[in-house]
């Protein structure tokens, strides 16, 4: 066993394998990973709810079928229901917590109940996205790394959610 030394941290490498800490499972490069499991999530909803939205519109176009559009404009909300609520629900993370191995968990162990998931996911996540993602920063930013000097600071909505997000 021999030991690097790299940026001033110690990380512990056994027999050529991968270092035992990585820098993306905690600090500034969890809180990347978060933005950028957000974006997959909002660009996902987004696209689905412009396709639909489009459809709408082109239904819109004639008197005779804006019942059509309608049910477009219906099939927006429940593919963003189904997709911000219940796909998290089933599997334990959304699309985008998925593809970036991130897992949501209460601060007491358990799943999230669908009224958590509802309020994270869908509203805070999709109804509110730009807002969130810049209030997101500027929490990191000023409360962790100005104010505090923590790279592993909680976000105030995690808090507030009572949540945290680890590496999976």
């Amino acid at each position: 066993m021999s030991v690097d030394r790299t940026g001033g941290s110690s990380i512990k490498v056994e027999n050529g394998s991968k270092p035992s800490h990585n820098r993306a499972d905690s600090g500034f490069g969890l809180a990347l990973r978060r933005l950028a499991a957000w974006l997959v999530d909002y660009v996902v909803c987004a696209g689905f709810v412009s396709i639909f939205y489009i459809c709408a519109n082109v239904f819109y176009l004639e008197e005779s079928t804006r019942e059509q559009g309608n049910l477009m404009l219906l099939c927006a909300v429940l593919t963003v229901l189904l997709i911000s609520v219940y796909v998290p629900w089933k599997s334990g993370a959304s699309i985008g917590q998925h593809l970036l191995r991130l897992k949501v968990v209460r601060w007491d162990q358990r799943s999230r109940s669908l009224v958590q998931l509802f309020a994270q996911e869908c509203v805070l996540k999709i109804a509110c996205g730009p807002f969130v993602a810049a209030f997101f920063v500027l929490d990191y930013v000023v409360f962790g790394l100005i104010m505090h000097r923590d790279s592993d600071h909680e976000p105030t909505l995690d808090y507030f959610l009572k949540i945290h997000v680890v590496p999976n």
